[in-house]
């Protein structure tokens, strides 16, 4: 159900309109929709003055239709001014600037109303908040405030007037709301969408969905009963299945299911189920720019880690003294502008991820470790103090951090940090999740652990049991909308990786990481044999989430189970051999790129791209075969003009598509920086 009601206040058309008048409407309009529907719950979705005329109807529904509001299981709110609107819309410019055109007749009973601290409004909110806490009716509320100023004086045809707020985060925000998020959008944009794949987007519908899930638990009680299989809404990508567990540890407030292998057949090959539907073909440019950053004039003298931001804007290279970060276009103007975070004398530098906004860095001293989340400056050449730690972090004196993961969302950031103990060889390691909501200082930041022991490997045949993993984390990293978490875990005294995903859904006010697969890959110990180096997420056109796990493998890697790279939905048993896997590389017979430190996947599903260890950047088409793609003459792998250095460590190079600009980009601790274009998109 869709309802409009018409709110034209100045001009000829203009209407003498009221809050009770509007919400009557509404009540009358829903009880029609309502005659065949039963029980059925209801979300209702309301924008600005949508959102006060929503309250006042609940507040009419009280009195004569208790059993169509106590049927109301969430109201979520945009930008809706509780407690009035802000600026010109509050203090009559906007209604005189409007009486000065061409003498406009005006009606602003409507924008009166909606003045700070109008009597009537707070009436009307008093009632709708008493009506809340009575404790008969408990709808999900969620408030969604606006981050950006808006041009309010559009309204009266005046583009060029300064900005801004329209409803303060003090109004829009009620103290009775179960979610409340800052969208970084202005007023007249928080509530449109660019697409499915939206942040923004996969942010309000996954409130929304957690709303309706809390529904059909209680469905019995309101939906007829029938033999018919009914759809569920699809709102956010979803992997395979996971079996039920029959016991698991509750943690905190994480639950943590207890592994076990889902029982389904063994699925066809790669080319079988990847991506064949139609997507865009890839194609690269030949022309590649290459940049040096001058790390040792910018104080990084021996760089070990670099890496790419989420959006491919910046780059950043560090060793144990020095983090400096390279804003690209900057540097594409010719210029190698940089900036640095603050860091304590004593402290020397472990490992960093970075974001659009947002950087992670780990830090080790003699006495324990320690880990600081910082927003980045805009401004490419910032001073240290510009940067302001968000997160504040340390471990034990007889712990360490080994790694960690980071993700963006519109509202939050996503922390993970595998913490391990340095005691002894079967030291417990740890996952600690941190949730932080940079933009709405008054949400405490939430914290979760994962024990890392809890995770078994499965019964191989050779093993009489199962065995519990006690090894360190190799790396951490999040899928591109944060829904999954990839840990690598290095089996302590063995050539041994375990590979693990698990599945984080946001909670009303917790979040949750679910197991969803996990495998043992055993390596031929050899020098330079590195295991799993990397492991990248994306959802296919189907809406199905898939990962391509790359591997420094052995030269026994044609007899042994597991040591291939690999590509594999989410959520299904992973691959054991080279022929389940059906690797790219090796049906393409493109043997010099067996060892391969790093990887993306761009974010259509329509190429990857990784690092070989020899400093080769090389990207594929990720067609399906009778497409074109992978395994067939036209699916091989391209060799960009320009490579980098030779590679020690999956840690030495880094690189990630650029899809709003049609650019990839790679770098080395050599700081050497490779763009190049790609089509296609």
């Amino acid at each position: 159900m869709i309802y409009g009601y018409e709110s034209q206040w100045k001009g000829p058309e203009s209407l003498t309109v009221t809050i009770t008048n509007i919400a009557h409407s509404f009540v009358t309009r829903l009880i029609a929709q309502r005659e065949h529907s039963g029980k059925r719950p209801m979300i209702f979705v309301a924008h600005c003055f949508g959102g006060i005329v929503l309250i006042k109807a609940m507040n009419i529904l009280k009195d004569k239709h208790s059993d169509v509001l106590k049927a109301v299981a969430g109201l979520v709110f945009f930008g809706t001014p509780f407690r009035g609107v802000n600026g010109a819309m509050s203090n009559g410019q906007l209604v005189e600037r409007a009486r000065q055109q061409d003498g406009q007749e005006v009606r602003p009973e409507i924008l009166n109303v909606l003045k700070e601290d109008d009597g009537y409004l707070q009436d009307i909110l008093q009632q709708f908040i008493n009506l809340s806490r009575a404790g008969a009716w408990s709808p999900v509320i969620c408030c969604y405030t606006e981050m950006k100023p808006a041009s309010v004086w559009r309204i009266v045809d005046d583009r060029h007037a300064a900005k801004e707020i329209v409803v303060k985060e003090s109004s829009a925000r009620l103290d009775i709301a179960d979610i409340w998020h800052a969208l970084p959008h202005d007023h007249f944009s928080m509530n449109k969408f660019v697409d499915c794949t939206d942040q923004n987007y996969l942010e309000v519908a996954g409130a929304i969905l957690t709303i309706a899930r809390g529904c059909t638990k209680r469905k019995s009680s309101w939906m007829p009963q029938t033999t018919a299989t009914t759809s569920r809404p699809h709102i956010a990508p979803a992997p395979s299945p996971i079996p039920a567990r029959s016991s698991g540890s509750e943690i905190g407030s994480m639950s943590l299911s207890e592994p076990r292998r889902p029982s389904s057949p063994r699925r066809p090959s790669v080319f079988a189920w990847h991506i064949e539907q139609t997507i865009p073909r890839f194609t690269m440019d030949n022309s590649v720019q290459k940049i040096d950053l001058k790390c040792k004039k910018a104080g990084v003298k021996s760089a070990f880690a670099c890496g790419v931001s989420s959006d491919a804007r910046r780059v950043f290279c560090l060793d144990e003294e020095k983090l400096a970060i390279y804003t690209i276009d900057a540097i594409g103007r010719g210029s190698v502008l940089c900036s640095s975070p603050p860091k304590p004398p004593r402290w020397k530098y472990h490992s960093a991820k970075m974001t659009a906004s947002f950087l992670v860095a780990t830090y080790t001293s003699l006495e324990r470790s320690y880990c600081r989340v910082f927003r980045v400056p805009e401004k490419p050449d910032a001073s240290p103090e510009c940067f302001r730690c968000e997160l504040d972090e340390e471990t034990s004196a007889d712990s360490q951090f080994q790694c960690v993961a980071l993700h963006q969302s519109s509202s939050f950031v996503l922390v993970a940090l595998a913490e391990h103990g340095v005691t002894g060889a079967a030291s417990a390691s740890r996952i600690h999740l941190y949730k932080i909501f940079p933009y709405a200082t008054y949400q405490p930041t939430q914290h979760e652990v994962i024990p890392l022991d809890e995770v078994q490997d499965e019964d191989d045949g050779e093993s009489s049991a199962p065995q519990a993993l006690h090894g360190r984390a190799k790396f951490l990293t999040f899928s591109p909308d944060g829904s999954f978490l990839f840990c690598c875990t290095g089996v302590y005294k063995q050539i041994a990786n375990s590979l693990t995903v698990w599945q984080i859904t946001h909670d009303l006010n917790r979040f949750v990481a679910q197991f969803v697969c996990d495998k043992i890959h055993r390596y031929t110990k050899e020098r330079s044999v590195l295991g799993i180096t990397s492991a990248a997420c994306w959802q296919s056109a189907s809406t199905h989430p898939y990962m391509f796990v790359t591997t420094s493998p052995s030269s026994q890697r044609k007899y042994n189970k597991g040591e291939w790279s690999f590509i594999a939905p989410i959520g299904q048993p992973l691959p054991t051999n080279k022929d389940d896997a059906m690797h790219c590389l090796y049906k393409a017979q493109h043997v010099q790129y067996n060892s391969i430190m790093c990887s993306a996947i761009a974010s259509s599903g329509n190429a990857i791209a990784f690092i070989s260890q020899t400093g080769k950047v090389c990207v594929a088409p990720l067609l399906a075969l009778t497409k074109g793609g992978i395994g067939t003459p036209d699916g091989l792998p391209m060799e960009l003009e320009r490579s980098l250095r030779t590679l020690e460590r999956p840690e030495e190079a880094d690189l990630r598509f650029s899809e709003d600009d049609g650019r990839l980009i790679a770098v080395d601790t050599k700081g050497k920086l490779l763009i190049a274009h790609f089509g296609g998109r």
